[in-house]
């Protein structure tokens, strides 16, 4: 199989798309160049491939959402797009809808399923051009019962929020080596965790008390800029 980061696709596929659209530019040029009583045959001949293409569009986005994890909301939206323009597609052939009608469903159709594509390379590429992996400058923390602490957050290739740490600290004027897990690390607060499950998150202000164990922090979990704060 061709892999799915290539810069284009090999020549063969290329050919193969361009057969795909000779039932296109033939059926639409049928139209205007057909004899009057051939071409409502043509029209649902074209409308018949379209409904096809559609399919095949669907079950693309449909083994793309397979690949992603259960709670990504990419996922789901690539389901609803692998079905819901087939259906509408159907529908428009076997209700026998108006040409008038049916012709904007499948343009809308084929429209919000390029868009789609265009989005998802778009959102690839920002990811590609996105540093992943990175990490905080640790910093030095005394509390009131006197522990000291490192405190910082690492964010993880593949995962989508940070992860807050603390280490403790023997040696305030040595900053440590954070950027792997070291030994004694203590995850103050997980994003990823609070994050799974829902569609929106984002993370106010996130603070430990001056004796060191307790944690506060404020929450996000519609976009309304509203936050509510935990414990």
């Amino acid at each position: 199989m061709h892999p799915f980061n290539a810069p284009r696709p090999p020549q063969l596929t290329w050919l193969l798309g361009c057969a795909g659209l000779i039932p296109f530019v033939s059926g639409a040029l049928g139209i205007w160049l057909t004899p009057l009583g051939w071409r409502p045959l043509v029209l649902t001949a074209l409308l018949d491939y379209a409904a096809v293409i559609l399919a095949f569009m669907g079950a693309i986005h449909w083994g793309l959402a397979m690949r992603g994890e259960q709670d990504d909301l990419r996922a789901r939206m690539q389901l609803g797009l692998s079905v819901i323009p087939p259906l509408l597609g159907w529908a428009a052939i076997s209700f026998g809808m108006p040409v008038v009608l049916a012709i904007p469903i499948f343009l809308f159709c084929f429209v919000a399923l390029y868009l789609a594509d265009l989005r998802a390379e778009l959102y690839d590429d920002i990811i590609a051009r996105t540093r992943q992996t990175d990490l905080t400058v640790p910093s030095f923390v005394r509390h009131t019962d006197d522990s000291t602490w490192w405190y910082y957050s690492r964010t993880v290739e593949g995962l989508d929020y940070p992860i807050h740490c603390r280490l403790a600290a023997h040696d305030p004027d040595t900053i440590p080596n954070v950027t792997e897990a070291p030994d004694g690390e203590e995850v103050v607060l997980d994003e990823n965790q609070l994050a799974q499950g829902r569609s929106f998150f984002a993370l106010g202000v996130c603070d430990v008390s001056p004796d060191g164990r307790r944690l506060a922090w404020s929450e996000d979990l519609s976009g309304n800029e509203r936050y509510h704060l935990r414990a």
